[in-house]
């Protein structure tokens, strides 16, 4: 277990959403963040959750953790 915590961001209008998690936990956090982007009253589009997504891969893979 990782006590690493990291953050991501996206301010969309008037909408911001953060998430929070454990880099142990990389691969929750991008399946919870599709299910935010498939949510039709949400604001978050499909591309800012692929890009949020990459950017915790990046993350993971500096951190020396795998994620898919």
């Amino acid at each position: 277990m990782s006590d690493d915590i990291v953050i991501h961001a996206v301010i969309r209008d008037q909408d911001q959403y953060v998430w929070l998690y454990r880099v142990d936990r990389a691969e929750d956090m991008m399946r919870e963040i599709g299910r935010q982007a498939s949510d039709p009253d949400l604001s978050l589009t499909w591309y800012d959750a692929a890009h949020v997504c990459q950017k915790i891969r990046q993350t993971t893979r500096q951190a020396g953790k795998q994620a898919y």
